[in-house]
């Protein structure tokens, strides 16, 4: 199944490192369980220093959902108005004109 997996989401030239990351993930018991080998030990510790990598940059980075720094320039335009406000829509056949 992970030969599978390999050759439909990644190139021919990384499916072997894909499937070594994807054994890699994988816990001691599911290991068992599929009859896998072990992965190499610094296969595990370089998906480990990525994952926490990727968790601490990702930590740095600003919420998606703070607006704050995009709501500052309403003090010196005004808020944004409403689309009904700035008038009707125009019709079809005038926007092909």
């Amino acid at each position: 199944m992970l030969d599978d997996y390999a050759a439909r989401l990644l190139p021919r030239r990384r499916r072997r490192v894909g499937r070594e990351l994807l054994i890699a993930a994988m816990d001691d018991h599911l290991l068992d369980t599929h009859a896998l080998k072990r992965p190499r030990t610094v296969t595990r510790r370089l998906l480990g220093t990525a994952a926490t990598s990727y968790v601490r940059a990702r930590g740095s980075l600003p919420d998606p959902g703070d607006r704050s720094r995009t709501d500052t320039y309403s003090g010196s335009y005004g808020p944004c108005p409403h689309p009904t406000a700035l008038g009707p829509e125009p019709s079809v056949a005038s926007a092909l004109r």
